[in-house]
């Protein structure tokens, strides 16, 4: 391009010294494509930074989304972790209520055991141990903590199976609503939001009263979040606000009610 450029120039220069009026016409011959050529340039330059633009943003979005991925499986480890807390303490609690002191007899004699006597004894608890393993679950914290077992080996479908079971035989346990709440947060991870939503919302719907509902908010908050639903997205997070404005799912819901509302000024 400058090769035919340079050859045009000269001819147009001999041109204009032949002929001194041609002047005008060497102008409209070259320097106006010039100003063309550096102009596209420039723009070209503009383009190629915006596209740089647009592939940093893309690369920022998607560390974002990990990111957000990242800080759901440690919300829902501290939540079982929380929950462990809780039953460690149902357990001392009932084994202190249990607990029978009684004063040792006065003729009471020590005997030791011989060497078969240790083994038979052994043996004897050995045995009770492996049944006490093979038997089945019969109680509801058994199957409870059985269901949450699975979850965090990642065998979902069959903790969605125990937790069910959990839900329909122990309605009324204090567990139920956790129990209820943990559906939803397997359909969440798994990215089933539209079903997630309907897990939620049986955890405010079943168990207003009980210490679940806030979280279950605000997962149905973020679960519209996911499916673009920011409107509904909303309203969970006011409701959950100004019903349980003292607990900590309330001050997260604060702090993403707020990038809601910004993101919604932005749009307009």
């Amino acid at each position: 391009m400058c090769k035919f450029l340079l050859t045009n120039l000269r001819g147009g220069l001999n041109f204009c010294f032949m002929k001194p009026g041609a002047i005008y016409t060497l102008v409209a011959i070259f320097v106006l494509p010039m100003v063309f050529i550096f102009g596209c340039s420039g723009i070209e330059r503009h383009e190629k930074a915006l596209e740089d633009m647009q592939f940093h943003l893309k690369g920022l979005k998607k560390s974002q989304s990990e990111t957000n991925v990242r800080l759901e499986e440690l919300n829902n480890k501290l939540l079982l972790l929380q929950e462990r807390v809780e039953d460690d303490r149902r357990d001392i609690k009932k084994l202190k209520e249990m607990a029978i002191f009684v004063d040792q007899p006065e003729d009471l004699k020590v005997v030791k055991l011989t060497e078969p006597g240790k083994q038979a004894v052994k043996k004897e608890v050995e045995k009770k141990k492996a049944e006490i393993r093979g038997k089945e679950i019969y109680n509801s914290e058994d199957l409870y903590k059985k269901a949450m077992d699975l979850f965090k080996a990642g065998k979902l479908e069959e903790a969605v199976e125990n937790l069910r079971e959990f839900v329909k035989k122990y309605p009324k346990n204090s567990l139920a609503d956790n129990a209820q709440y943990w559906i939803g947060e397997v359909y969440y991870s798994g990215r089933d939001y539209e079903r997630a939503l309907i897990e939620f919302k049986e955890v405010v719907s079943e168990y207003p009263e009980e210490n679940k509902v806030p979280d279950a908010l605000l997962k149905i908050a973020h679960s519209h979040m996911e499916l673009n639903e920011d409107r509904e997205a909303e309203k969970a997070l006011v409701r959950l606000i100004n019903r349980y404005p003292e607990t900590e799912p309330a001050k997260k819901a604060r702090k993403k009610l707020k990038e809601l509302l910004l993101k919604g000024e932005e749009k307009k």
